[in-house]
């Protein structure tokens, strides 16, 4: 009986982790791709919490985990099923920017590079930091492409097209 009190002890912060995510998950969807976790492993979620803190008030430590192992694999599976996803999916707000006064990322420490004039810090020296006011040759961000390629590696990391308001498209990586 210690042992199972000890135990129940140990594993409230998990419980409550768990119970918080699962609450999380269950909030209203925002966007079309949480609406589609909802419907998939999030609807499995919550009954794999109610099992595992059944378990736990049982004393049955090596049957709690059971349902949650379930559940990541219904997750690994979810992230892994998409080789490529929609933006008005993932963040609609970011689907329909148009025109934008963005700098293109990336294009400042090119222009250096290729000699153009750019801004310059107190120093004198030039700073990516500082947005090149208009007219100084800089591009802008016109929209972001629709489709978001997920790479094949362990990290998945995205591949996404931005389109500059000079018409050209520009490739970047996402990681993390």
């Amino acid at each position: 009986m210690q042992l199972e009190n000890k135990t129940a002890a140990l594993m409230a912060p998990v419980l409550a982790d768990l119970r918080a995510l699962a609450a999380s998950v269950a909030a209203r969807a925002r966007t079309p791709h949480e609406a589609a976790f909802q419907r998939g492993p999030g609807r499995s979620l919550a009954s794999a919490v109610s099992a595992f803190a059944a378990s736990l008030s049982r004393g049955e430590l090596t049957d709690a985990w059971a349902p949650l192992r379930r559940v990541q694999k219904e997750v690994s599976a979810f992230a892994k099923s998409a080789a490529s996803l929609g933006l008005s999916d993932l963040s609609p707000r970011l689907a329909a920017l148009r025109a934008t006064r963005i700098p293109m990322p990336g294009l400042a420490a090119e222009a250096e590079r290729a000699g153009e004039d750019s801004p310059s810090g107190m120093d004198g020296a030039p700073s990516s930091m500082e947005v090149p006011p208009s007219g100084m040759g800089s591009v802008t961000l016109d929209r972001l492409d629709e489709r978001i390629s997920v790479l094949a590696s362990k990290t998945r990391p995205k591949r996404i097209l931005l389109r500059g308001a000079d018409g050209r498209r520009y490739a970047y990586l996402l990681k993390g």
